[in-house]
Formats: C-alpha cells, sequence, structure tokens
C-alpha cells in the first residue's frame, strides 16, 4: 500500500552498475516514483523486494548466469505483490511471449529513450499492461493462426529459457567453455543441456546443432 503523499516505490534489478546508477538516477529525478532498492542477482532481488515492499520492479532478463524470469516465477510463487517491468537487450516476440507467460506486467527495451521507458513504468504503476507498439504488432502476428513463419524454428518454442540462452551462444560461436563459464555451469550440465535441445529441435549432432543455431540467429535479425 502507498502512504497519502507518498512516492511509488521501484526496485532495480540489473546487473550492470553504470546502468543501474544511470536508471536510479533517472527513476529518482521523477516527481511520481522513488528507487527503493537495487539489485544485481536473484537472491539479493527478493530480499530487498520483499523489505522494501515496492510497488514496481523493474527487471533485466540477463543477470550474469541468471534469468529474470526465475525472480518472476520466485515473486509469483511467494505471492509478493509486485508489478515487474522488464527491461532487456532483446526485442524478439518470443521472448516478450515468454515473460508475459511468466507473469510480468510489461516488456520495454533498453534502446528505448528515457521517455518512453519512463512511460512504461507509469502506465505498469497504474495497473495496466504494457508493451511497445511495435512489440505488439510483432506478437499479435506470431500469435495468429496461419501466421507465416519458418517451420524449421517452430521447434524453439519449446525450448526452456536456460536453453534458448544456450543456443543462443552457440549461434554466436562461443565454445562450450566460454558458455558454459559464461553460465556458471559445468561441462557436464551443459552437455545435458545440449542433448535436449537437440532432442526438442529434432537434430543429431554437435555441428548440426552449431549450423541450425547461426542460421536461426541470422533469420531473426
Amino acid at each position: 500500500m502507498i502512504a497519502p503523499n507518498e512516492k511509488p516505490r521501484v526496485v532495480i534489478v540489473e546487473d550492470h552498475l553504470l546502468l543501474r546508477e544511470h536508471l536510479k538516477r533517472m527513476i529518482n529525478k521523477q516527481p511520481d516514483m522513488t528507487v527503493s532498492g537495487e539489485a544485481d542477482n536473484i537472491q539479493q532481488a527478493l530480499e530487498v523486494i520483499q523489505e522494501t515492499r515496492p510497488q514496481l520492479a523493474l527487471v533485466d532478463l540477463g543477470l550474469y548466469s541468471e534469468n529474470g524470469l526465475d525472480l518472476v516465477k520466485s515473486l509469483r510463487s511467494l505471492s509478493i505483490p509486485v508489478s515487474v517491468l522488464v527491461l532487456t537487450m532483446h526485442d524478439e516476440a518470443i521472448r516478450a511471449e515468454r515473460a508475459f507467460r511468466a507473469g510480468v506486467q510489461g516488456y520495454v527495451t533498453k534502446h528505448q529513450p528515457s521517455r518512453v521507458i519512463l512511460g512504461a513504468m507509469r502506465q505498469v504503476l497504474s495497473g495496466k499492461m504494457y508493451l511497445s507498439e511495435n512489440m505488439i504488432d510483432t506478437v499479435l502476428k506470431q500469435l495468429a493462426p496461419g501466421a507465416p513463419r519458418n517451420i524449421k524454428y517452430q521447434s524453439i518454442d519449446r525450448l526452456s529459457n536456460r536453453e534458448l540462452a544456450i543456443l543462443e551462444l552457440i549461434g554466436h560461436g562461443r565454445s562450450s567453455a566460454a558458455i558454459a563459464e559464461t553460465l556458471s555451469i559445468t561441462m557436464a550440465t551443459l552437455a545435458t543441456y545440449r542433448r535436449r535441445i537437440k532432442k526438442k529441435v529434432d537434430i543429431h549432432s554437435h555441428s548440426e546443432l552449431q549450423h541450425f543455431a547461426i542460421q536461426w540467429l541470422s533469420e531473426r535479425g
């Protein structure tokens, strides 16, 4: 609950310090909202949110080796009443769709100007959902019956968030060691994820998987 004359509180969950500081300054300059806490990982975010009880959490999807959607799921499972606006580098419909299924109230990309990000925050704080007009059009087109989609990549929808992240890193040419280090997992765990990905997208070799990932990245732009 917000007391009379009290500004809505915002918690920033972002692992890049400079961006987090920029967002904090930007928000604290506004007459109608204030930053009540910040975090750079999921555990810290849960603690800060439970302590400060903000009305809004501004959450990056990529938190070091973690996925911001795991924070959203934890908030929902704990019945913590906070709205979530995803702030991400990715403007892809598949990620936006996953975010809303996980329970977020808004999705905005980092390359948007400050006024757009602030507008998205105010819209979510007012109890509404937020998605940019361009993203709404993209998502609706992909969800529409008979929408033209490359059938070759429809199987990607079956991947988990972690599997999707691994496929993306493979497509960027990262080595197995680099992927394991980036995601803070063992090589054995990575091998298990690779097997799951290959099974879900019906691919049988590492070279085929790499080619598939590279093509997928190039075709999505």
